[in-house]
């Protein structure tokens, strides 16, 4: 119990908490690919992600909170697309003609 006074007390108790949400956030992590379909995998990512942005938010560190937020809904997102036709035969366009490689220069 006296290391846990000292840890309160050297660094408070909301860092304790963003360290423990941070465990649980691994923990679904890992669990996320035991998941048996895409959806689940993608939905418990989400969560994850949730988690280590709150974290993030509570120790102060924004950018890493940011990064987590855009990645949960850029997983949310991912896991209600789905692929017509069309959407394939545009890549397969862009990327016969070359323009993947500049698209991808471009954004990255």
């Amino acid at each position: 119990m006296n290391i846990i006074k000292e840890l309160i007390a050297e660094n408070g108790v909301i860092y304790l908490i963003s360290q423990v949400i941070s465990i649980i956030a691994t923990f679904f992590l890992l669990i996320s690919y035991q998941q048996p379909t895409h959806k689940r995998i993608v939905g418990t990512q989400a969560l994850a992600a949730l988690l280590f942005g709150t974290q993030y938010l509570m120790i102060g560190q924004y950018p890493g909170m940011i990064c987590n937020y855009i990645g949960m809904v850029r997983a949310v997102s991912y896991s209600f697309r789905t692929k017509s036709k069309i959407q394939k035969y545009a890549y397969f366009t862009l990327w016969k003609e070359g323009h993947l490689e500049t698209l991808y220069e471009l954004l990255c």
